[in-house]
């Protein structure tokens, strides 16, 4: 099923929980296909437990419409749900990622597997910092939330983030690793890997260290922290800039999440990235017609055969690699109002590294900046702009003004003017 949309979801929540309740009764095992170590045989599971498994049910399905009567409830014959009508798909409003809200069908499973990843504030957050990518994110949240419910995962999940330049892409990555700590309990480690340092064959060394007998590196780019912490987010950013060699070595982690090093490392050869999430990174000219009606599953197969063809400038992608992304996610170019609420954000980041908080911004003064930028590059436009306008007057402003923090922006891009702010 497509993961992400709604209705199919729904499916999954209601025949999930007839299951659950057919199989607590008297005289059966666990639910098939979930946990026996939480649900175990008859003689291990206690009222309580059956009782608290319901509450669990009872309170999700209520947020999806069910009457849910007594479902669960020993003492009557009503367990099963009432299915509610099916309801039309609305897109999120677009331009406004607090609005964003995603559906939680797998809260209940994660709980019964101990644990405890709630995909509606996980998405809410993601998309406060990551601005104008609503649908991508959507499907990444439901992607991370399999993810993490597997307790033995057969391979990493890997993801393609392709599109243009300065739409999200890497601090998109920065950011799962931040936010899966956040809502998992499980610290998360992050490693970058700059594909653009890896332009040659011989690369692969940096990856794997060097051959036995040979000098070089000994100090792998990946094995170190993964013998720390099973745990991490690997981003390979600007994937088409390194050797393809590089991603030949890879292929064994990205399909069956084990990887040898050239050398032993303490004593270990093997590493295991079946826990990790592994994020790659593209600019490439990636696209997909009637992109809005088109679902998840058939915009990552589009994608796979444009990567597969060669194009001028560049050798087509072995289709043994593509088809190990899990899926392939297009960053959508920014709308005019996603460059202003990111000349915002980018505004209080900046004046935050003076110890300063903006309270108001005069919308004039946002205006003039917009004005006057092109933003081509999305965000890295802007905090170059924004710190090359605002660097001089809010040092001059900490200079003059001790111990006050709380500011107010307004004037020209050319002649910015801060004051204390008043209320």
């Amino acid at each position: 099923m497509d993961i992400y949309h709604p209705d199919c979801d729904l499916d999954y929540l209601y025949n999930r929980f007839q299951t659950l309740a057919q199989s607590l009764m008297p005289g059966r095992n666990h639910p098939p296909g979930m946990d026996s170590r939480f649900f175990g045989r008859q003689s291990l599971y206690t009222p309580e437990d059956m009782d608290r498994v319901f509450d669990d049910a009872r309170n999700s399905m209520r947020g999806f419409g069910f009457d849910v009567g007594r479902f669960g409830d020993k003492n009557t014959d009503l367990n099963t749900p009432t299915r509610p009508p099916a309801s039309p798909v609305s897109a999120p409003p677009v331009g406004n990622p607090l609005h964003g809200v995603v559906d939680a069908s797998l809260v209940t499973v994660l709980k019964s597997r101990g644990i405890s990843f709630d995909k509606e504030p996980f998405y809410i957050d993601i998309t406060g910092k990551v601005i104008g990518q609503e649908q991508v994110l959507r499907v990444l949240t439901e992607l991370l939330a399999i993810h993490v419910c597997k307790t033995s995962p057969n391979r990493p999940l890997t993801a393609l983030l392709a599109g243009p330049t300065g739409t999200g892409k890497t601090l998109t990555a920065e950011q799962v690793a931040e936010q899966l700590t956040k809502y998992t309990g499980i610290e998360w480690g992050y490693i970058r890997i700059d594909m653009n340092q890896l332009t040659e064959k011989t690369s692969v060394s940096r990856l794997l260290g060097a051959d036995p007998n040979y000098v070089g590196y000994d100090d792998p780019l990946l094995f170190e922290p993964l013998m720390k912490n099973k745990y991490q987010v690997i981003l390979f950013d600007e994937m088409e800039k390194g050797h393809p060699a590089v991603l030949q070595v890879l292929m064994n982690a990205m399909g069956n999440g084990r990887l040898e090093s050239n050398k032993p490392i303490e004593g270990q050869r093997e590493f295991d990235f079946r826990h990790c999430v592994m994020l790659f990174t593209s600019n490439l000219p990636l696209s997909v017609e009637n992109l809005d009606d088109m679902t998840q599953s058939d915009i990552t197969r589009a994608c796979r055969e444009q990567l597969t063809k060669p194009v001028k400038g560049r050798s087509a992608m072995p289709p043994e690699i593509a088809a190990r992304f899990t899926e392939i996610l297009l960053y959508r170019s920014l709308s005019d109002a996603d460059k202003v609420e990111i000349l915002g954000l980018t505004i209080m980041r900046t004046a935050e590294q003076y110890s300063l908080k903006v309270r108001s911004i005069d919308p004039a003064f946002l205006q003039d900046i917009v004005d006057k930028l092109t933003l081509n590059n999305g965000a890295r436009d802007a905090v170059c702009e924004i710190e090359r306008i605002l660097g001089d007057p809010l040092a001059a402003f900490n200079n003059s003004h001790d111990g006050i923090t709380d500011i107010a922006l307004s004037g020209t891009s050319d002649q910015v003017i801060i004051k204390p702010y008043a209320g």
